[in-house]
């Protein structure tokens, strides 16, 4: 019995340490490394495609417009959705 133990305990030792060398060693360093430079990739690609860019400002004739549009919020959100209700008191105090 305890040979069969030894025998099956000596198949199993070789095959851990031999899987071990299979996979690639990646430091942890080396996987920050890469989501930094990930990071960066990212961030000059929306810069380029103008995505950080600020809004232009809203004129009068577009404050205009959407405020003559509440009633489709409105009925697309509903009534008491707060997005809506403070739409509604942007378009009073700027006088729609």
């Amino acid at each position: 019995m305890l040979r069969l133990i030894l025998a099956f305990g000596a198949l199993i030792f070789p095959i851990g340490a031999v899987a071990q060398d299979v996979a690639p060693v990646i430091t942890p360093g080396q996987v920050a490394e890469g989501q930094y430079y990930r990071s960066r990739m990212g961030t000059q690609a929306k810069a380029k495609s103008g995505a950080t860019r600020a809004r232009p400002p809203v004129t009068r004739a577009r404050q205009q417009q959407i405020c003559a549009s509440r009633a489709l919020f409105r009925e697309k959100m509903g009534a008491s959705d707060p997005q809506v209700l403070k739409l509604d008191s942007l378009c009073a105090k700027a006088g729609f």
